[in-house]
């Protein structure tokens, strides 16, 4: 398998180039180096909302770069994070694949499927494991098998709450561009009301007939009119039909 590159420099060199990072950055200087998760722990504090999944995945990147890096495990303590943090990769692939020429390989631990474990230290490629901290501690007291059915249900859940949201963006513009329609319509409308009141008989003809589609005369003289807009279509509704009488 493959694994990432020793760190050459010394305690000393190491300790130079963080008090060089920090006072660019007016962080107050570490007295020493923290090994108790490896070589060297970091830590680097941000606000919630400020891209700090971006940074790290960033980051495996540059060091995939410059040193050949590729074995990363990214640590969280909760599901709704490491659900987040998968999303986070998801969308991220297609941008750094632009700018790196390259997708990292990631996916979420699970010990019912070890074969994933095989390809994250055998491929050559950018690896990433996700995984639980409870998991590493040995403190869940789920199953893999329960772990892995709740995942696969909440992912279905989020699958089809995706599928709402689409569906529910498609009757938004639907409706947004009935309502367009509906306003030229009453524009129309108006501009012919006003127009109407002004004009000589000819014209008040020419007009009745833009508006009207249909004139139905019955017995006792009982006039229908259908105009070429329904009133539902205008917003307006009505229990009973307009309906003129020639009164007696």
């Amino acid at each position: 398998g493959y694994k990432n590159e020793t760190i050459e420099l010394t305690d000393e060199q190491l300790l130079k180039n963080i008090h060089s990072v920090q006072s660019q950055n007016n962080i107050k200087l570490s007295p020493s180096l923290i090994k108790d998760m490896g070589r060297c722990s970091l830590d680097i504090d941000m606000e919630t909302g400020t891209g700090k999944t971006y940074v790290y995945i960033k980051t495996m990147f540059e060091l995939n770069k410059n040193y050949g890096w590729s074995k990363f495990i990214v640590v969280v303590p909760s599901i709704a994070i490491r659900e987040g943090v998968k999303k986070s990769f998801e969308m991220t692939q297609d941008h750094f694949m632009e700018h790196y020429g390259k997708k990292a390989r990631f996916f979420i631990y699970n010990s019912s499927n070890l074969n994933q474990l095989d390809s994250f230290s055998s491929s050559s490629g950018i690896n990433v494991m996700i995984i639980n901290i409870k998991v590493i501690r040995g403190e869940s007291k789920l199953s893999s098998d329960l772990l892995s059915k709740i995942h696969e249900e909440a992912k279905a859940r989020m699958e089809e709450a995706e599928k709402i949201v689409r569906d529910l963006e498609s009757k938004l513009e639907n409706s947004e561009k009935m309502r367009d329609r509906l306003a030229e319509q009453y524009d129309d409308i108006s501009g012919w009301a006003e127009l109407y009141d002004t004009c000589d008989l000819a014209a008040k003809k020419m007009i009745v007939s833009r508006l009207m589609k249909e004139v139905r005369v019955r017995r006792d003289y009982e006039i229908e009119i259908e105009l070429t807009a329904s009133c539902e279509a205008l917003g307006i509704s009505l229990d009973e039909p307009i309906v003129f009488k020639e009164s007696a």
